[in-house]
């Protein structure tokens, strides 16, 4: 038994020294001897090390060193899963920033989307105060019923569908001005008539298309339109393919 052992231990030195670490440990699965040697115990503080300074080049941003680390570790059975989450992490933040840095906006906003800890990075906020920004500008525009203007600002954002229901009720509310300047300025019944089916085909019925449609028939009183026959859409159902722009067309 002390020649198998022997025989074993001369393995075990044989896979520290080639730091073939999946064989030392594959050897002390099987013999449970191995782990209260010194060598053992001294790799695996090795680990510990390797960990902790992988995590704090990961806080530096030294991502590349980080990642050489982190797959020695790969092998530690007691580090295998989380260093896995932690190299898919990584591969997500180098994504997110060749995305940004490239302005592809579509890929930034996805990854953003499946991780908040890069919606907290320096980059993410920075897109967030633009997208923002952008989305405030529209809004100028959507208040006057200016579709041209709102799609120049915001169409980078049609293909990003985490800002659909921004999207929405930017159009919703130019849509709207567009129906009430066309009864303002006293358009011709089928124009607003149009409006208002359009509309609810987009956006369905709510309190704001209710009470034009009920200054429409105080000022058009020959007209036929019944909105509870109209096919209805929803705003939560709305998609940037929708964008006309005028209603009334």
């Amino acid at each position: 038994e002390l020649l198998t052992q022997g025989d074993i231990y001369k393995r075990f030195r044989w896979g520290i020294g080639r730091q073939d670490f999946k064989v030392v440990f594959e050897l002390a699965k099987i013999h449970p001897f191995l782990t209260n040697l010194q060598e053992y115990i001294t790799l695996i503080e090795y680990a510990d090390g390797l960990y902790i300074n992988a995590l704090k080049l990961i806080e530096t941003g030294d991502n590349i060193s980080a990642i050489k680390m982190l797959r020695v570790l790969l092998d530690f059975p007691d580090f295998k899963d989380e260093v896995k989450l932690l190299l898919k992490n990584i591969e997500i933040k180098q994504q997110f920033l060749e995305a940004v840095k490239y302005d592809n906006l579509l890929i930034a906003y996805n990854l953003m989307e499946r991780s908040s800890e890069l919606q907290n990075t320096k980059e993410g906020l920075k897109l967030q105060e633009k997208s923002k920004k952008d989305f405030s500008k529209a809004n100028r525009y959507a208040m006057q019923g200016d579709v041209e203007n709102i799609e120049k600002i915001v169409k980078p954002y049609f293909k990003i569908s985490s800002k659909y229901r921004l999207l929405a009720a930017l159009f919703r509310l130019c849509y709207l001005v567009q129906i009430e300047q066309a009864l303002r300025f006293q358009k011709t019944k089928r124009e607003i008539e149009i409006g208002i089916k359009n509309y609810i085909l987009f956006f369905g019925i709510d309190n704001k298309i209710k009470i034009f449609f009920n200054a429409f028939l105080r000022d058009y009183k020959d007209s036929k339109l019944n909105i509870d026959f109209l096919q209805k859409g929803s705003f939560e159902k709305w998609k940037p393919i929708m964008v006309v722009k005028s209603i009334l067309e």
